[in-house]
């Protein structure tokens, strides 16, 4: 049986996830609507984002958390577009590295200014907020893993 602390502790922890999924659910649904007009999805654009520097596909899809053959997918249509090329893996020749080319360096440069300039769930937060949220996300995501927060924030 649980105690009243530790139910209302997984109370509070179910609004959390649900609003995170609200949250993110909103970002990819207005992501994606912006982004459909050039034809690419928001998986294209988390991976183009993934790879600033050459990634196995197997790397690539450990970053995305997605599994490898979805990769493969994602990898033949931004390669089909020319956003991304196969390179020799330098240090295994039976694997192969994904990289940008110049047209996906671009693509991605303009993503990000374009994309990420406004993201409507996030356009009420003041900076400080923003700031705070950010901290807060990084030390949720570092504790669930014991791992130092990856986002960059510096504070």
């Amino acid at each position: 049986m649980t105690t009243p602390s530790a139910a209302t502790a997984a109370r509070d922890n179910a609004a959390l996830v649900d609003l995170l999924w609200l949250v993110m659910r909103r970002i990819w649904e207005d992501a994606e609507q912006r982004l459909a007009p050039s034809g690419l999805t928001m998986k294209h654009s988390w991976a183009l984002h993934a790879l600033d520097e050459p990634t196995s596909m197997r790397g690539l899809a450990e970053r995305l958390g997605i599994d490898a053959s979805y990769v493969t997918a994602i990898a033949d249509q931004l390669e089909e577009r020319g956003l991304i090329e196969r390179r020799p893996h330098p240090g295994d020749r039976r694997v192969k590295s994904l990289a940008l080319t110049e047209d996906g360096r671009q693509i991605r440069a303009q993503l990000l200014d374009e994309l990420w300039a406004t993201v409507p769930v996030l356009d009420g937060l003041t900076d400080s907020e923003r700031r705070e949220l950010r901290r807060l996300l990084d030390k949720a995501a570092a504790g669930s893993t014991g791992a130092e927060p990856k986002s960059g924030s510096g504070g």
